[in-house]
C-alpha cells in the first residue's frame, strides 16, 4: 500500500457507515459462504473496521494490516489485531490463510509492477483453496472521478486489468460483481438494470461543466457526495 501513515479518511455520514455495516454482513451472507469457523483472515487496509468487526461475530480469527498511524490507533483501541506494515511484501508465512481481503487498496499502488508484488504475496500466503477478494473502483465509468476520489489513487483498476492480474499470479477467478456505492455485494438482473441506468444519468455529472456549475452556485460538496454515493466498484473474487 502506498497510503502515507499519516492517511485520513474523508469525513463519513451516517447514512455511509450504515450502509458499510450492511455491506460488510451481506459479503459474509452472499459471498463467503465457503468461510467456516476458526479460518484465518487476513485483511489489507482495514479502515474503519466494519469488516474486521464482522470476522470476529462469525468466529473467525482476523489478521490486519494498516499503515496509517490515525487509523490503526483507532482500531486497536477496538481490541482488533492490527499490525503497523506497508503492503506489499506480506509479512506472513506461505500457505497461512483462508481469506485475503482488501478493499478500496489495489487502486493505491504505484505502478504495475507494485500490482503484480501484491497479486504474487496473496498467491504465497494463500492455503491451497483459500480465496482471495478484491473490491476496487471501476475506471471505465468513473473516469477521471478515479483520481478525483483520492490523492493516492494510482493503479487504474478495470475488470479486465485486476482478473488479469490474479491470473497471472495463478489465481482462479471465482466471480466478479458490478455494484454501485455500498449498497449490494450480488447482481441480480434488478441490479444490473439499476446499475447501467445510475451509470447513465451520472455520465453528465462527471462534466467539466457540471463541476464548474455546482462550484458556482456554492454546491461543490454536494457533488462531491453525489460522485462519491453512486460511483461504480467492482468485487472479485479468486480461488488458489
Amino acid at each position: 500500500m502506498s497510503k502515507g501513515n499519516n492517511y485520513q479518511l474523508e469525513k463519513t455520514s451516517k447514512f455511509y457507515l450504515k450502509n458499510k455495516t450492511k455491506f460488510s454482513k451481506d459479503l459474509f451472507s452472499k459471498i463467503f459462504t465457503f468461510l467456516r469457523k476458526d479460518d484465518i483472515i487476513v485483511e489489507i487496509g482495514p479502515g474503519l473496521g466494519h469488516f474486521a468487526k464482522e470476522t470476529r461475530i462469525h468466529g473467525l480469527e482476523y489478521i490486519g494490516f494498516e499503515p496509517s498511524k490515525v487509523l490503526r490507533e483507532k482500531l486497536q483501541k477496538n481490541n482488533i489485531n492490527v499490525r503497523d506494515e506497508f503492503i506489499p511484501p506480506i509479512p506472513l508465512e506461505n500457505d497461512c490463510c483462508d481469506l485475503v481481503y482488501a478493499s478500496m487498496i489495489l487502486e493505491h499502488l504505484p505502478t504495475h509492477t507494485k500490482a503484480s508484488e501484491f497479486s504474487l504475496e496473496i498467491a504465497r500466503v494463500l492455503k491451497k483453496g483459500g480465496h482471495v477478494c478484491l473490491i476496487v473502483p471501476n475506471y471505465l465509468t468513473s473516469k477521471e472521478f478515479f483520481f478525483e476520489m483520492d490523492y493516492t489513487h494510482s493503479f487504474v483498476t478495470t475488470k479486465r486489468r485486476v482478473t488479469n492480474l490474479l491470473r497471472d499470479a495463478e489465481l482462479q477467478l471465482v466471480e466478479v460483481q458490478h455494484v454501485i456505492g455500498w449498497f449490494w455485494v450480488k447482481s441480480g438482473f434488478f441490479h444490473h438494470i439499476l446499475r447501467h441506468l445510475i451509470n447513465t444519468l451520472m455520465v453528465p455529472v462527471h462534466f467539466g461543466v457540471t463541476t464548474w456549475f455546482f462550484e458556482y452556485i456554492g454546491l461543490e460538496t454536494l457533488l462531491w457526495k453525489i460522485r462519491k454515493t453512486f460511483f461504480e466498484s467492482l468485487i472479485i473474487v479468486a480461488k488458489k
